[in-house]
């Protein structure tokens, strides 16, 4: 008897022991399956704990910067012919550090374990796609913090939020928003009520500051400033889903010295009326689908999807289209794709990839990694001590009290928001440097010294009053 890893694949199902992974590989590239399998003897006292073992990483690759994975992974004991497959991923990051490598060992568990040599190479070299220079918050950012909201259709009204940060020489001359409709519409007769659609049309805003500097004018806003629009939310009593719509940004003028972002934020009525399936869902589609109880992987539709992954540690792959991903339970990899997705952990130490688009992702319990990916996000860990990164675009990580640690990867001040919920204000927390040279910041709450969030590699001096907001209380994006 004795145990051996007998594959290492990535998410396509390509072999890459002994290979290379690019670390700006798409995701379902950059994630690694190990296989290990039980071996039969022809000793019929064999010892069960034969068939055990360890997974460990190593190597030059260091892990929370170059790939995620558990620091050990417990194996066995298999049957003969019985497979157990773990699933870690290499990390895009920004740093310069060149090519590494990552080596995979099974090492024994116990004294009565029988290591056999691997049937391929176990080392794999991942391959640095810097340097490049890190990211600077350019002046005059005009963007919704956040970019995703859910209202409950008998709220009676939505608040977007939407953030200039200041700058420039003549500063921000005029922006304009416009409702745009999606699942929802502003049809009237949309629903019950012969008056009014989903939500209640409202024209054009438009905002001025000033003259064209070229006009000889006055300049236009240049200190930093937040705009509400608020939109009026008809509680009709069709059952119809859940459904969304826009607000998009559009005719920004002026010379800030920067480019506007964020041009569209999602909202999502959640419909009140009962609904045959009782189906909580983000985004209505036709037929949610359920994985199986073991490890399922999962490649979806280019459409708006809904799927559970259910029991066993699964492998879902959104693509394009909306999407509104669940793992359930066990430890999960979920990849948004394309599309403004809402990603849920739930129970187990997961990995979510928001991928392109503006997303919504909740770690749920257990120890989690969150990537925003392209877009502007929002990222909660929730429970348990995550790691989060928010990728490029303008991200928004939210800091809940009792919920353990977060780890935030890159956090850009100017850029990136920490938004306090759950009645945390600012005046509640300190804002202390970490590190052995003060490299990282940590958030504590101040009353009783918990850590709400260490931020990687950010000074503590750059962190002040205008790089958080604080949420409603209560609050919820559902």
């Amino acid at each position: 008897m004795g145990i051996r890893i007998v594959s290492i694949v990535d998410g396509l199902g390509n072999p890459i022991g002994g290979g290379t992974v690019v670390e700006s590989a798409p995701s379902n590239e950059r994630l690694i399956r190990i296989t290990v399998q039980g071996e039969a003897s022809t000793n019929i006292n064999a010892d069960p704990l034969e068939n055990t073992g360890v997974l460990t990483f190593g190597g030059s690759a260091v892990r929370g910067r170059d790939f995620f994975a558990p620091d050990r992974v417990e194996i066995g004991p298999l049957l003969p012919g019985q497979q157990r497959t773990i699933s870690i991923s290499v990390l895009d990051n920004d740093f310069a550090q060149g090519d590494v490598e990552l080596a995979i060992q099974l090492e024994p568990l116990s004294p009565a374990s029988r290591v056999l040599s691997p049937a391929i190479d176990t080392s794999i070299l991942i391959i640095d796609n810097e340097p490049v220079a890190p990211p600077v918050a350019p002046l005059g950012q005009l963007l919704f913090v956040p970019a995703v909201y859910a209202v409950d259709e008998g709220a009676g009204s939505v608040t977007v939020n939407l953030r200039y940060t200041g700058g420039g020489a003549f500063g921000l001359q005029s922006f304009r928003v416009r409702l745009v409709p999606g699942i929802a519409t502003d049809e009237p007769g949309n629903g019950n009520d012969p008056r009014f659609g989903d939500y209640r049309a409202i024209e054009f805003q438009e905002f001025q500051f000033g003259a064209n500097p070229g006009s000889g004018g006055n300049v236009g806003l240049r200190e930093a400033r937040n705009f509400a629009i608020t939109i009026p939310i008809n509680d009709d009593r069709e059952v119809e889903g859940n459904e969304v719509f826009y607000l998009d940004l559009e005719s920004v003028s002026g010379a800030f010295g920067g480019e506007f972002g964020g041009d569209r934020a999602s909202i999502v009525i959640i419909d009140n009326d009962e609904v045959a399936t009782n189906s909580p869902f983000f985004l209505q589609t036709p037929v949610p689908r359920v994985g199986t109880p073991t490890a399922d992987l999962l490649i979806l539709t280019d459409n708006n999807d809904v799927q559970f992954g259910n029991q066993g540690n699964d492998t879902i792959f959104g693509r394009g289209g909306n999407d509104t991903l669940y793992g359930g339970q066990d430890n999960d990899f979920i990849d948004g794709g394309d599309g403004n997705d809402v990603l849920f952990g739930n129970k187990g130490n997961d990995i979510l990839f928001g991928g392109k688009g503006n997303d919504l992702i909740f770690g749920g319990q257990g120890d989690d990694f969150i990537e925003g990916g392209a877009g502007n996000d929002t990222l909660s860990g929730d429970m348990g001590n995550d790691t989060l990164s928010g990728g490029a675009g303008s991200d928004v990580f939210v800091l809940r009290g009792n919920t353990q640690l977060n780890f935030i990867l890159d956090f850009q001040p100017g850029t990136d928001l920490l938004a306090l919920s759950e009645g945390i204000q600012f005046q509640d927390i300190l804002i202390a440097p970490r590190g052995p040279a003060g490299q990282d910041t940590e958030i504590l709450l101040r009353n009783s010294n918990d850590s709400l969030a260490i931020l990687k590699n950010t000074s503590a001096s750059q962190i002040n009053a205008s790089n958080f907001i604080v949420l409603p209380n209560p609050f919820s994006f559902f």
